[in-house]
């Protein structure tokens, strides 16, 4: 995971999280998502970008820039001794975030309305970097209470949160009881720590 990381993840988000990312259309990115999967085919087929003796950011990281957390790659590449399966690990992560990476980019590089469309068009389908508008506790709130709005009129976000009521007691006595099952004598800790 590590490795991916270094490798993929966070060069990527670097460059899709900048002070003017608001600008950065996700249509745009097509040539970024394919580099992407080039270098990840490129890991695959030689591990060695990664593991190997003159592995270097230039080589191994997705836009050549130093390591985000290089202590993190020399640790990985000086104890690969007492990792014996680590290739293998590598390789097989790395073709299952690639068949991923196909799957989630086709709608961008593979669609040829979005690849024979003009920047102007483009810029009028305009759409976001990345899916954090929608992921979180603050994801949530936001598109129930887009909706919530639609059905109910204005709500306030008192009445949202009483929507959530249900399904937060029930969470935590479905926590609560499996706690209970696995350790009897922690109830009360337990029970503190989820109700607080």
């Amino acid at each position: 995971m590590s490795l991916y990381s270094q490798a993929i993840s966070v060069p990527f988000a670097q460059r899709i999280r900048t002070p003017n990312d608001a600008f950065l259309n996700g249509l745009d990115l097509g040539p970024d998502y394919d580099r992407i999967k080039q270098h990840m085919g490129a890991v695959i087929d030689q591990p060695d970008l990664l593991l190997g003796q003159g592995a270097s950011h230039k080589i191994g990281m997705l836009y050549g820039e130093e390591w985000d957390n290089k202590e993190a790659i020399e640790f990985i590449q000086a104890n690969q001794d007492s990792l014996p399966h680590l290739r293998e690990v590598l390789t097989a992560f790395f073709q299952g975030a690639l068949e991923m990476w196909k799957e989630f980019t086709k709608d961008i590089c593979d669609d040829p309305k979005v690849t024979g469309a003009t920047p102007e068009q483009r810029r009028l389908t305009f759409r976001h970097p990345a899916n954090d508008n929608n992921e979180g506790a603050l994801g949530t709130l936001r598109r129930e209470y887009c909706q919530c709005t639609i059905f109910y009129y204005k709500i306030s976000i008192y009445f949202y949160s009483s929507l959530n009521i249900p399904f937060t007691i029930s969470l935590s006595l479905i926590i609560i009881t499996l706690t209970l099952r696995s350790n009897p004598c922690s109830c009360t800790s337990s029970a503190k720590v989820i109700l607080l």
